[in-house]
C-alpha cells in the first residue's frame, strides 16, 4: 500500500473540493486499482466520476442544514486524535449556528448512516 503525502492528500481534497462522497469515492478507487497510491492516480489529468460526482452534489444538497455544516466542518480539518476533541471543535464553532452537543451527535450519527463520514 503507497504512502501518500500531505500534500498529495491536499491536491485529492482540492480536486474534489473536499465533497466528502466522491472523495470516499475516490479513495475507494485509488485503493483498488492504484494500490493507494494519490500521485499515480492524479497522474491520470483527469477528474473521475462525472455522473457519480453529480449524484454526491444531490446527496449534499439533499442534507440538513446541520449535516452540512458539519460536513463542511470537517472537511476544513485534516485530522483529529480522538472524537471528545471533534465534538469540542464542532460545539465551539456550532455555538452561533445553534446546535447544542446532542444535536451535534445526532447529526454525525446521521451523517455516518448515510455512509458521508
Amino acid at each position: 500500500m503507497a504512502k501518500n503525502t500531505e500534500e498529495e492528500w491536499k491536491e485529492l481534497r482540492d480536486a474534489y473540493e473536499g465533497n466528502p462522497l466522491v472523495l470516499k469515492m475516490a479513495i475507494y478507487f485509488i485503493h483498488e486499482l492504484y494500490n493507494g497510491s494519490i500521485s499515480e492516480f492524479m497522474n491520470l489529468d483527469t477528474l473521475f466520476f462525472g455522473d457519480i460526482e453529480s449524484l454526491a452534489i444531490r446527496v449534499y444538497e439533499s442534507l440538513s442544514e446541520k449535516e452540512k455544516y458539519i460536513v463542511k466542518f470537517l472537511v476544513k480539518k485534516d485530522s483529529y486524535n480522538s472524537i471528545v476533541e471533534l465534538m469540542n471543535d464542532l460545539f465551539k464553532t456550532a455555538q452561533s449556528f445553534l446546535i447544542s452537543k446532542p444535536e451535534i451527535i445526532k447529526t454525525i450519527q446521521s451523517l455516518k448512516r448515510q455512509g458521508l463520514i
